[in-house]
């Protein structure tokens, strides 16, 4: 197992310039959901130490739950009250409806956005590909389609006819982690910048 080296140890000049612009996006987010906020502190924590597959575990949670949260905010704008309505309460009433409602998966809180137009169609895309290819894959830790999606084509058919790809797919793994995780950090940080401008707070 590596030991956790300094930023500047272990990835060359350009990706550690990169990973502190991620972090510098990330601590100018103004949000005030505190559980959002510490999603993306600790993402920050994450890259300081160089984890690319921790920060973009974390960072897709958050982008998961900034969407929760900001559907729920939106839904108490459109609930009738009455004066003297605990709105603590029915905001919680609101928020465990929806961790609890099984259905109500990341396709379906976009699509909410999408029909109240909250999001353009470009922005609804860009977050269902991004929480289909990247947050999805690395929770379930689907490793062989992340690595198809990403790894070198040559010899892909090979491999799996031969079941090679059953040894090759977790060394690629890491390679693409170290090669392309940079990319799907600032993809997930876009999504999160989205989410943030149209309203979570």
């Amino acid at each position: 197992m590596r030991s956790i080296k300094r930023l500047e140890e272990r990835f060359e000049a350009s990706t550690v310039e990169r990973i502190r612009a991620i972090q510098k996006r990330l601590e100018r987010l103004q949000i005030t959901f505190s559980a959002s906020r510490y999603f993306g502190a600790e993402t920050i924590r994450c890259l300081e130490a160089g984890l690319i597959l921790a920060a973009l575990q974390v960072s897709t949670s958050m982008l998961e739950l900034l969407v929760r949260e900001t559907v729920i905010d939106r839904r108490m704008g459109r609930v009738a009250t009455s004066p003297g309505t605990d709105l603590d309460a029915l905001e919680y009433s609101l928020m465990r409806e929806a961790e609890e409602d099984r259905g109500l998966s990341f396709e379906r809180m976009v699509a909410e956005f999408a029909e109240h137009q909250v999001l353009t169609a470009d922005e609804a895309d860009r977050l269902r590909s991004t929480y289909r290819d990247i947050r999805i894959q690395l929770h379930h830790a689907i490793i062989g389609r992340f690595v198809r999606q990403r790894g070198p084509t040559e010899l892909r058919d090979f491999r799996e006819k031969t079941g090679l790809a059953k040894f090759s797919d977790p060394e690629d793994f890491e390679k693409i982690l170290e090669t392309q995780g940079i990319s799907d950090l600032e993809k997930v940080v876009s999504c999160i910048e989205v989410i943030v401008s149209k309203g979570a707070v």
